[in-house]
């Protein structure tokens, strides 16, 4: 019986961390949008502090954005 409870509680940190993880990659989705404004141009908006994590997300996103001539 005890085997089970400690399953069930690594099973539980399992999931909060694949949420917690989903809810970090959504929330640097919707922290540096990127916005075309016009064909070949495009802005992106970037308010409050930029921790490295952060500088990671944006620095891929242009670069895939890059890749893909999305505008």
């Amino acid at each position: 019986m005890l085997h089970e409870i400690i399953k069930a509680f690594d099973d539980i940190d399992d999931i909060k961390d694949k949420i917690l993880k989903l809810t970090q990659e959504e929330v640097s989705e919707l922290t540096a949008p990127i916005v075309p404004i016009h064909e070949g141009i495009a802005v992106m908006p970037l308010i409050g502090a930029i921790d490295s994590s952060r500088a990671r997300h944006i620095l891929e996103k242009v670069i895939l954005l890059k890749s893909h001539n999305y505008t």
